[in-house]
């Protein structure tokens, strides 16, 4: 790999944080009362939110980030099965709750709709396309999640990854 991916916005909280009484409870509930909802079922670290998969879903990287030679490649592991997702790019790295995750990065490509298996598991390939020699971009996952306990919108993200191309 000659490329440097870092994964950002991976919501895991620390144990102590996830009580009654604490300042992120408090801040995710004064987000419900906006209509903002996350109901605030962190990952492990490195992961998206819970799902119904019993994780959060988690999004790598692989290959070479080369806009000349693109063997660059996305893959999700831990979302539900069989539900359709997308893959996005943007250029500014958020840390926004939606549905029931965390939106990482905006939204300025979004590639084909494509579905999990029945492990919960796609990747895809083909980012260079879109991507210029020495910029900056930011991956992200969002699929559908529609049983999610959380209620909120009946979607979610994985983590997201930060990608300098060649």
């Amino acid at each position: 790999m000659y490329f440097s991916p870092r994964t950002i916005c991976c919501p895991a909280a620390p144990a102590a944080l996830r009580f009654t009484h604490s300042p992120t409870t408090w801040y995710l509930w004064r987000l419900r009362r906006h209509q903002f909802f996350f109901c605030g079922a962190f990952g492990a670290t490195g992961e998206g939110c819970l799902n119904t998969s019993g994780t959060g879903a988690t999004l790598t990287a692989s290959g070479d980030a080369n806009t000349a030679a693109d063997s660059f490649s996305l893959a999700v592991a831990g979302a539900p099965a069989n539900k359709p997702g997308i893959f996005f790019q943007g250029t500014n790295q958020l840390n926004n709750p939606v549905g029931d995750g965390i939106l990482c990065s905006n939204s300025s490509l979004r590639y084909d709709v494509n579905f999990t298996d029945a492990n919960g598991e796609t990747s895809q390939t083909g980012f260079g396309a879109n991507a210029t020699a020495g910029g900056s971009l930011n991956y992200q996952y969002w699929f559908r999640d529609p049983a999610n306990a959380c209620g909120a919108g009946g979607f979610n993200f994985t983590n997201g990854w930060a990608v300098t191309w060649n």
